[in-house]
């Protein structure tokens, strides 16, 4: 009897110590996305450093063109120094956030005053934080 209670309660510790890890891990994601939305809307690379996996990608493919286009890391990051891109608040709607193991995806909508998008972000976590890999935005000019 003593032994089942002690099962059990090691049960119930562990389970509670995972729920802990993926809730940690759930907020620490949703940080990095909201940091990397800052940083674009105000246009410093500078901070994308301790956000993005060296490998990081933007895959975008416009509506209706049947061209894709991927941007480096470092091809971003010069954009955003130049002011190609950024520039515009938006705000930040989490519709889905999904984590397998080092593994997880954001479903996000965010808009500006001339844009709408629709973005899946991607994370990977090799031993040292969750870290952007893919960036994959549906975005609409709003009227």
């Amino acid at each position: 009897m003593i032994n089942q209670i002690l099962i059990l309660l090691t049960m119930v510790v562990f389970g509670v110590a995972v729920s802990g890890l993926a809730a940690s891990d759930e907020s620490e994601i949703k940080d990095k996305v909201a940091q990397f939305l800052k940083a674009g809307d105000e246009q410093d690379p500078n901070s994308l450093e301790a956000i993005l996996h060296p490998e990081y990608r933007i895959t975008v493919a416009f509506p209706g063109e049947k061209k894709v286009t991927i941007l480096t890391k470092e091809t971003y990051m010069q954009m955003l120094r130049d002011k190609k891109l950024g520039g515009h608040k938006r705000s930040l709607k989490f519709e889905d956030v999904s984590i397998k193991g080092n593994v997880a995806v954001v479903r996000t909508q965010l808009q500006s005053d001339v844009m709408k998008f629709f973005t899946f972000f991607s994370f990977i976590n090799v031993g040292d934080g969750w870290k952007m890999i893919n960036d994959l935005p549906y975005a609409e000019k709003l009227n």
